[in-house]
């Protein structure tokens, strides 16, 4: 992902460049997962967020405890 970014020049010109959005994204999946666990566990790289990911147990809903309900209805 590219994130255009205007900057001003020596020449006090307002410049356009782009920047790597990798950082960015990275921080945010961080934080959105952070919500998820509890506070003290200290989660600030993507190793160890991949590690309390890997050894956090999956929550598991029985089949038979799936409804469904068709909300969406086209009509002529």
């Amino acid at each position: 992902m590219e994130i255009n970014s205007a900057r001003q020049d020596s020449l006090n010109r307002s410049v356009l460049f782009q920047k790597d959005g990798r950082p960015l994204r990275d921080l945010r999946i961080m934080a959105y997962f952070r919500q998820c666990f509890s506070s003290d566990s200290n989660i600030s790289t993507m190793k160890k967020l991949a590690h309390v990911l890997a050894s956090h147990c999956p929550y598991e809903v029985p089949i038979a405890r799936i409804k469904m309900r068709h909300l969406h209805c086209e009509g002529s």
